[in-house]
């Protein structure tokens, strides 16, 4: 099970008018990745839904692609990835 490190979810770039794209890197499998709620902060920082987040599975060298698909309230706004696209493999 991974736990969610702030300091990891980073903004890598950002348009004008259009979508944050964000990148995570982790060694966490994906499924907890995309659990409901993992990012616990990324509101805070500035995602909003439908921005992109690239994420590294460092410990199997694989790139996925991801969308921000829900934002909720907890008190500190969590939110949802999903997606499971691999866009590319280091290993």
């Amino acid at each position: 099970m991974a736990n969610y490190q702030s300091d990891k979810f980073n903004l890598a770039t950002q348009s004008i008018a259009g979508r944050r794209e964000w990148i995570y890197e982790d060694t966490g499998p994906l499924a907890d990745v995309i659990a409901s709620g993992f990012v616990a902060d990324g509101s805070s920082k500035g995602a909003k839904a439908n921005d992109w987040v690239r994420y590294l599975d460092t410990s199997r060298g694989i790139w996925y692609g991801l969308r921000v698909s829900n934002l909720s309230d907890t008190g500190t706004t969590q939110l949802t990835l999903d997606g499971q696209v691999i866009i590319g493999d280091t290993s």
